[in-house]
């Protein structure tokens, strides 16, 4: 497991990667570039595979940002080319940040798939491929 300290500001991050799948954890107040700055940290992980699928954790944490920050982070999605073919999950229990996952999941094109959930067993199921039940 790593923990992510690069920044000041950076949020109490952690991530693991176990047979092609990760789990990333994010825990008190996080902004953007804290995400930015954990996802190119775990990016640069030599066991993280092009197609590579998993949960980024938001239930513990706390959105510390504004509008203009969550602009600038829209508008740099469209540049952003595809790079993966996995699945992500977004785990949020907080009705702002699963709000804002769901804006950033429409927008994104990192990944073939990522959506956002509240519940983690279905997060976990559906990000392994597993069909969820209605």
């Amino acid at each position: 497991m790593c923990t992510g300290s690069q920044a000041a500001r950076l949020a109490d991050t952690s991530y693991s990667v176990e047979d092609g799948f990760f789990r990333m954890v994010f825990r008190g107040p996080i902004a953007f570039e804290d995400y930015s700055s954990a996802a190119h940290a775990f990016l640069r992980d030599a066991r993280v595979e092009t197609d590579i699928s998993g949960v980024l954790d938001l239930r513990d944490a706390q959105l510390e940002t504004n509008f203009s920050e969550i602009a600038q982070f829209i508008a740099t999605l469209g540049n952003v080319p595809r790079n993966s073919k996995g699945r992500v999950a977004i785990i949020a229990d907080d009705p702002l940040v699963f709000g804002l996952s769901r804006t950033f999941a429409a927008l994104q094109r990192f990944v073939d798939e990522l959506r956002v959930f509240m519940d983690h067993d279905e997060a976990i199921a559906w990000s392994r491929g597993a069909a969820l039940a209605s």
